[in-house]
């Protein structure tokens, strides 16, 4: 049987030729996986609740607001750029100093 760290150690020795095609493969690969698990998620009802969650927050307008605040506590970009790209109809905050 292959371990883990069997396959590491043959990644890891791989030409850069054959570990970029096993990285598209891998990627490939995984992404199926991921999709697989998706999909029986979702016929399963796992998901429902987070969607309509997401959907009572979408008709209530808030969507936009929480997801203005997710991404500048990410520190990616500030607050009042994040509203303006999140949605242009929502009011910017002050920035500091106005």
């Amino acid at each position: 049987m292959t371990t883990v760290a069997e396959i590491t150690g043959a990644v890891k020795r791989l030409p850069k030729k054959d570990l970029a095609r096993f990285r598209k493969w891998f990627v490939e690969y995984d992404a199926a996986a991921w999709d697989g698990q998706f999909e029986a998620d979702v016929v399963a009802g796992r998901l429902d609740a987070l969607a309509s969650e997401a959907l009572r927050e979408h008709r209530a307008e808030v969507s936009f607001p929480r997801l203005a605040a997710r991404v500048s506590q990410s520190g990616v970009v500030g607050q009042a750029f994040a509203c303006r790209l999140i949605s242009p109809r929502l009011k910017s905050p002050e920035s500091p100093g106005q």
